[in-house]
């Protein structure tokens, strides 16, 4: 799970570094204080469980159609 996290992070941090205003975007994100560091890994989390939780749906969703089949 931390090596999907970290490549989550990584993978985000490229694809804004690469456009101009996605450096605008990326600075507004840098925390200024451990407060709003705990909101952005909230959000993060959030983000991430949420994935799971879609991935999860996805893939209980074809199985059923395979066992109807």
């Amino acid at each position: 799970m931390i090596v999907f996290f970290y490549g989550a992070v990584y993978s985000f941090y490229r694809f804004i570094s690469t456009r101009s205003k996605g450096r605008e975007i990326l600075k507004t994100i840098i925390a200024r204080s451990l407060e709003e560091l705990y909101t952005i890994g909230a959000i993060i989390l959030l983000r991430a469980a949420l994935n799971y939780v879609i991935h999860w749906e996805i893939k209980q969703e074809t199985l059923e159609k395979e066992i109807k089949m």
